[in-house]
């Protein structure tokens, strides 16, 4: 049962069996001794022996000093756990050693690279065979890149394949554009000197360097004895460059 200090109205959960009518409590907060009030006399009568004295010394804690101490646990629980929390975002911040840790845990975008060659379109395009004295068969692939973009680009790479009737690479290359021959040179010359003229730094520099906008550069590709099961051919831009800012 329930008993409240009529002095300090600190609230006592009284067991049954202390609750003897007639008995004087004495409040374990202030000391003040009162009597068990006339109505828990009246409910307890038929459940308790008389005569009997009550300590009140020995009674339960007061309920008001339970609720005292659950919120200064509840107080200190939360002082702590903002101590742990700021000390973390500190170290997380301010650490170096943490640095590989955070790299992990929260890895960095990787940068975007600049588009350099979705522009560049391919035009002109053919392949032909053409019979050398010296080289025998030859697969040469020609046309001209033309610059797509708003800026100049220039040192445009090119990738040339022979594929077969399924689909299969059979042989590819790959040769910066600017540089040609003419019909008569691929006739007559050897593989050095063909590659050679092909891969001119003078054609180079003179066609594939500060191309502006809707320039078109030419190249040629040349095959020698390609496989005899070639029937398709293929070609991409697979590089290019933005030419250095003039001071």
């Amino acid at each position: 049962m329930i008993v409240t200090c009529p002095n300090c109205s600190t609230k006592f959960n009284l067991p049954e069996a202390n609750a003897i009518p007639g008995a004087k409590l004495r409040c374990s907060v202030c000391k003040h001794v009162f009597p068990l009030p006339e109505q828990e006399k009246k409910e307890v009568l038929s459940l308790t022996p008389q005569g009997t004295d009550i300590n009140m010394d020995t009674l339960p804690i007061p309920e008001a000093k339970k609720r005292k101490n659950s919120t200064g646990s509840l107080i200190l629980f939360l002082i702590i756990l903002c101590i742990v929390a700021g000390g973390t975002w500190y170290l997380w911040t301010y650490t170096p050693i943490l640095d590989g840790i955070k790299s992990v845990l929260v890895p960095e975008k990787p940068e975007e690279k600049e588009d350099l060659i979705s522009r560049i379109a391919l035009r002109g395009m053919k392949q032909y065979n053409v019979s050398s004295e010296k080289l025998g068969n030859l697969s040469v692939i020609e046309g001209k890149a033309v610059n797509g973009f708003a800026e100049p680009r220039e040192l445009i790479r090119i990738e040339a394949a022979l594929y077969d009737a399924e689909g299969k690479t059979l042989v590819s290359k790959q040769q910066l554009a600017g540089g040609r021959v003419s019909l008569f040179q691929l006739q007559m010359l050897g593989e050095q000197e063909l590659e050679q003229a092909l891969t001119s730094k003078i054609d180079i520099m003179s066609n594939n360097t500060n191309v502006a906008p809707g320039v078109e550069v030419p190249f040629m590709i040349v095959f020698y004895n390609p496989p005899d099961t070639a029937v398709e051919y293929g070609v991409k831009i697979i590089d290019a460059k933005i030419p250095p800012q003039k001071n």
